[in-house]
């Protein structure tokens, strides 16, 4: 038995998933074996770019989604039957390609006519990324009793609009941050400042 080289030995544990994974992302075997390829191919040159792969399984899981996601996106390009609205917005008709996408944009969307730009950036903080309360003031250059009282008040328009099936109220949440927030929850991965002046 041949000895596995240092890439080889990161990824094998992960391959047969990532092969099923591959089948579900392409949903038939010659896209999903050509999508294998590809991200064995754009994996492979960021080991030999990087020279390690601290975390393989999650790396070989983004890079086959953002493969998928980038062949639905031009072969939607290709055809005649997208509108131009499509066309301008990069989060459009991502559902097959990733079917949580749905979820998370639509939580997004309800979220944002509910709260404030600021409030959905504690909330999500703190109720997705696990920020403590000294964090979340940290990073958005407020006070710890800001932090619970904007946090209180969120909680409680959520759960009366959930109850009660309330109508929207205005914010200035716009679409940036409905975007912004929907890949932060997606990648999980946590924002900084920035957000809260999108």
């Amino acid at each position: 038995m041949r000895k596995l080289t240092g890439f080889e030995a990161k990824i094998a544990p992960y391959t047969a998933e990532l092969r099923v994974y591959c089948l579900r992302l392409a949903r038939n075997h010659w896209d999903a074996e050509d999508l294998y390829q590809e991200v064995m191919m754009r994996v492979f040159q960021y080991y030999r770019n990087s020279g390690d792969i601290r975390q393989a399984r999650p790396l070989l899981y983004r890079v086959a989604r953002n493969l998928r996601i980038d062949q639905y996106r031009r072969s939607r390009m290709q055809s005649n039957c997208v509108s131009l609205e499509e066309r301008s917005d990069p989060g459009a008709c991502l559902a097959d390609a990733c079917p949580e996408y749905v979820a998370v944009r639509s939580l997004v969307e309800w979220t944002a006519e509910h709260l404030t730009k600021r409030e959905m950036c504690m909330l999500f903080l703190f109720a997705v990324f696990r920020y403590t309360y000294r964090e979340i003031a940290e990073e958005l250059g407020c006070t710890l009793s800001a932090v619970r009282m904007v946090l209180h008040r969120s909680k409680l328009v959520l759960r009366s609009s959930a109850n009660t099936g309330g109508s929207a109220i205005k914010t200035d949440v716009r679409g940036k941050v409905v975007d912004f927030w929907t890949k932060a929850l997606l990648h999980q991965t946590p924002s900084s400042r920035q957000n809260v002046s999108i």
